[in-house]
């Protein structure tokens, strides 16, 4: 069932994996693979475990009131915890569960070899190849990723395992106990390798069913109820520990933009293989240009392998129909990691001023041609959360790695000694990084973990007390306060990771979940005060460094310092509070003075002139800080999806309006749901007055929003609004 190294081959295997585990800085207490990912989701969530007694599943130092899951890499953030609890570092406990997982990966990437035909040495050399290739270790910046990637061929050779029938009941047994573990283990690993090992094993299924008469009955009558087992057991666990069965899928243009560009397959983007970068053969890409992020180009060149596996097929399907398998695979996933449209070399539309037009996802009209992969990925469970579609790149290198083996054990046995050896060798060499270079960072990753702690972390615990009710303001997609709340064990309302900050807001106190995300708007004074004389938070922090750039690379600059120090100056005049400053941040705690039950004020808010970045329009035409209805039917404005607590508010609408019977305006909140004024847009008045009214609100609301409808005759001249406290009315007595 397995594969044990005897004496005579583990320098060969203990040599290879210590190359792979060099490539990927995967070694304690000298270097980090990765900053960010390490310390603000994996030690952030395994801390957090660890201060519960390190009998939780769920995280509580932050994203209060609700316990938090891992959406990814609950198994690797038990591992961290474990290391976490034996004393070491925060660096090197995640580093050191790194190393587990990617000698567990490399032993079933040998495992596969042998099982396929190879020899115990060139197994060594194979395994190290899969560890080598770009979509792997270049995914360290992901974390959980990379690491359940490089797992794949250890998942996938449980699933041959699983269709072989030629094992004895004992063998049989602990295939099946296996099978079960690893599905557990991958769907709590990373959600994308889980559905590419649930596809991969389909193909194995499938393959061994019709190719192999003979295991036929065994296949239909073992290997399929126990793969529903597997897969259906991991699954339903892991919707009850998140407590839910799917995420929100993300528009069509996202899977667009992060799908394979061809280019990306056979030309090397700079930076990234020292052979192609000394060749003076690469390319320079960047985000200004292409879509997705930087990982959608610097993983997948792949045109060595490629050829060489096409190469292995063409000869191999003549004497073994495995081969066919790892094509078949390779086709499937090749196809899906286009994504939805075809594209090569797409590059944004760049304006007059230099600057895309596009963010990361890709409109429609920007791609060759469709690829029909859309009704998949809009339709499917389990592919419609496959947002990243090039990722589906490292199922594709699986099977083209599969091929390699297959030549190379040809060559093998052809006494072809050289041959057998030297073609891994060859292609490990193409995409190798600068190993100098690569160690060094993953050296600077580690000493960067340290410096955070003796320049961010010790400081601000020096001023928060264990256990403290924490708000940082404003919030953002915080990771960085998961690693600082958990390692200093105070609760914060803010969390990191986009799926953990939609379950957190749910729960929060009203006036934190209606701030602006990641702006400091005109009533964070106000708010500050309404959450320390509410005893909603024992401190405020006013983070200076970003929170998600901070973590991903220390030390980070404190960008948003000049934007704090008014506010600060003001906190500070007030006498109603406490304030300590530092270079990355202010400390606010509640003071002698500060008023009980303060409630923040209804302000209101005003838009004098509108500009690309608050136009909100569905059919209008943005001219000189003015919204022009276009003589199309829509909103000729929507939003601005405002904070306002419950009181009486005053609305004044200035523009022009002429022959405009079917336009009106009205104040709703809910998205439309709840309704507090409305109003037609007759003729304009010489004031420049197109509405004004009074309506009151019975609660507090989140998303206040102004809308103003147009029909195709109707011409409007939208020049902006006010909304503001109106005066209570009194009566004499």
């Amino acid at each position: 069932m397995g594969s044990r190294v005897s004496r005579s081959d583990s320098g060969w295997f203990f040599m290879a994996l210590l190359i792979a585990l060099v490539i990927h800085g995967a070694i304690p207490f000298l270097a980090l693979p990765t900053l960010g990912q390490a310390l603000g989701t994996t030690v952030g969530f395994a801390q957090s475990l660890l201060n519960e007694g390190g009998f939780s599943l769920y995280a509580k130092n932050f994203g209060y009131p609700t316990p938090m899951p891992r959406s990814f890499g609950l198994a690797g953030v038990l591992v961290t915890e474990f290391f976490l609890w034996v004393g070491f570092s925060p660096a090197d406990a995640y580093t050191s569960m790194a190393l587990l997982f990617l000698a567990l990966a490399f032993w079933g990437a040998y495992c596969l070899s042998v099982f396929l035909g190879s020899s115990k040495k060139l197994a060594s050399i194979l395994a190290l190849l899969w560890l080598s290739q770009p979509v792997v270790w270049n995914h360290s910046g992901y974390s959980m990723l990379s690491l359940g990637v490089s797992l794949l061929p250890s998942y996938l050779y449980v699933a041959f395992l699983l269709c072989t029938p030629r094992f004895s009941f004992v063998d049989k047994t602990k295939i099946v106990g296996l099978f079960v573990f690893v599905c557990i283990v991958s769907v709590f690993m990373d959600g994308y390798s889980y559905v590419m090992f649930a596809a991969g094993a389909s193909f194995i299924w499938l393959f061994t069913y019709y190719k192999i008469n003979e295991s036929r009955s065994y296949v239909l009558s073992y290997s399929t109820p126990l793969m529903f087992l597997g897969f259906g057991l991991s699954y339903v666990l892991y919707s009850l520990y998140i407590g839910q069965a799917s995420f929100p899928s993300s528009p069509i243009d996202f899977f667009r933009g992060w799908g394979l560009d061809l280019s990306f397959l056979v030309m090397p983007t700079q930076g990234v293989h020292w052979l192609w970068d000394s060749l003076d053969l690469s390319v320079q890409r960047s985000s200004d240009d292409f879509f997705g992020d930087s990982s959608v180009w610097v993983t997948t060149f792949s045109l060595p392998i490629i050829m060489v596996g096409i190469y292995a097929w063409w000869v191999g399907k003549k004497w073994t129909h495995i081969a066919s398998l790892f094509v078949l695979i390779s086709i499937f996933a090749f196809y899906m990691s286009l994504g939805p449209s075809l594209k090569v070399n797409s590059i944004k539309d760049i304006s007059p001023k230099g600057e895309s037009s596009y963010g990361r996802m890709m409109p429609e009209d920007m791609a060759l041609m469709p690829t029909g992969s859309a009704i998949i990925y809009e339709n499917i469970p389990g592919f419609k959360s496959m947002r990243a579609t090039y990722r589906w790149h490292a199922l594709f290198i699986f099977g083209m790695w599969g091929l390699v083996i297959i030549l190379a054990v040809r060559c093998e046995a052809k006494n072809h000694r050289i041959a057998a050896f030297g073609i891994p060798f060859v292609l490990l060499i193409t995409v190798l990084p600068d190993p100098v270079a690569t160690l060094s960072k993953k050296i600077d990753n580690r000493a960067s973990a340290f410096n955070l702690d003796e320049e961010l972390l010790l400081p601000i615990g020096g001023n928060i007390s264990k256990k403290d009710t924490v708000a940082f303001l404003p919030y953002r997609n915080d990771i960085l306060v998961n690693y600082l709340s958990s390692k200093l064990d105070f609760t914060t309302y803010n969390v990191g990771g986009d799926k953990n900050l939609a379950m957190a807001k749910k729960n929060w106190p009203f006036i934190i979940k209606s701030s602006p995300h990641g702006l400091v708007d005109n009533n964070i004074e106000e708010r500050i005060y309404h959450l320390l004389s509410q005893n909603q938070a024992d401190a405020i922090v006013l983070l200076y460094v970003d929170s998600i750039r901070a973590i991903h690379s220390w030390p980070s600059p404190p960008a948003y310092r000049v934007d704090f120090n008014p506010i600060v100056s003001n906190l500070q005049e007030s006498g109603w509070v406490d304030v300590v400053q530092h270079e990355y941040f202010a400390v606010i705690k509640p003071g002698d003075d500060l008023p009980e039950n303060y409630k923040i004020n209804g302000n209101g808010f005003s838009v004098e002139g509108f500009s690309y970045s608050n136009h909100h329009s569905q059919v209008g035409e943005l001219r000189n800080e003015s919204l022009v209805s276009t003589g199309a039917e829509g909103f000729l404005h929507f939003g601005p999806y405002k904070y306002l607590p419950a009181g009486r508010y005053g609305l004044i609408v200035k523009g022009e309006s002429h022959s405009s019977e079917s336009a009106w305006i009205d104040v709703v909140s809910e998205k439309g749901g709840v309704k507090h004024f409305g109003d037609s847009l007759s003729d304009f008045d010489e004031t420049g007055v197109l509405s004004q009214g009074e309506f009151e609100l019975k609660d507090d609301v989140t998303d206040l929003e102004i809308r103003v409808f147009v029909a195709n005759e109707d011409q409007v001249v939208l020049q902006g609004y006010e909304v503001f406290p109106a005066a209570e009315s009194t009566s004499d007595e």
